[in-house]
């Protein structure tokens, strides 16, 4: 089991989660996910963790991209055109998520993230 390691914390959200989705949400043309995005800013009501944007990691010797990275809850996102360093970032003990898998679903990814679970 190789250790993920963040060698870059890119930007650390902060604000509200419907401000920090629709600050995703923004970077996407990409229907799928901005449904996905409008899904998670309706359902974003606990309290969750504040995630690293476009940051990257270190895992089995690759140097991989992430545009989510969660450090506490071990959790990544990935958008659709990231797809090759989600599938990569998979084979860690880390949970992940991307839009191009059709199993993606709201409510795990922010039980995944929430505070205190």
């Amino acid at each position: 089991v190789h250790n993920v390691e963040i060698c870059d914390d890119g930007q650390k959200q902060t604000g509200s989660y419907r401000e920090i989705w629709e600050y995703i949400k923004d970077d996407t043309e990409n229907i799928k996910e901005q449904k996905l995005f409008d899904e998670l800013i309706e359902k974003s009501t606990g309290t969750y963790e504040k995630p690293i944007y476009g940051g990257r990691i270190k895992f089995s010797g690759e140097s991989i991209n992430v545009d989510l990275i969660w450090e506490n809850s071990k959790v990544m996102f990935f958008l659709a055109d990231s797809y090759e360093e989600y599938l990569l970032a998979k084979k860690s003990t880390w949970k992940c998520f991307c839009c191009e898998d059709e199993t993606i679903n709201a409510e795990e990814i922010l039980h995944s993230i929430e505070v205190n679970r």
